[in-house]
């Protein structure tokens, strides 16, 4: 029984940093998407400006607009990593859930059977009532 309440601690907290590294993802997703966003609205407000410099900054501008869309590429694929990996921690978090109401119902089942040995007398719908066999010689 003592496996079993270590089983269930070391479920639960596995559980616990799965649901923590689940919400920090989730946010650095949104933060992700954001800034790709705001990467593009900036990208198109430096086309228009290109269009009114001199040509020497236009190859500046150019290059750095190459750098914004590599940077943007590189922000789109960890956001593609990281939605694997949040999903990933879903389907865990799942499954150890599922183990933990396992380990918690073998738990019960296994404290059940323990108190109905050492306690003979089980209360059953109000009454008491013996498990032990009675002897026909006593009835």
């Amino acid at each position: 029984m003592p496996r079993l309440l270590e089983k269930v601690v070391e479920y639960a907290g596995a559980l616990g940093e799965l649901k923590y590294r689940h919400t920090l993802i989730e946010e650095e997703i949104k933060q992700i998407e954001f800034t790709i966003r705001s990467g593009r609205s900036a990208l198109s407000k430096k086309r228009k400006a290109d269009r009114t410099t001199e040509s020497a900054v236009v190859a500046v501008h150019r290059e750095y607009r190459r750098s914004i869309q590599e940077h943007n590429n590189h922000l789109s694929r960890t956001r593609f990593l990281l939605q694997v990996e949040f999903e990933q921690i879903g389907r865990l978090k799942v499954e150890i859930q599922a183990q933990l109401g396992e380990t918690i119902d073998l738990l019960k089942k296994t404290a059940y059977i323990r108190e109905k040995t050492l306690n003979p007398y089980v209360q059953r719908r109000g009454r008491l009532q013996c498990s032990l066999p009675v002897s026909e010689s006593s009835q």
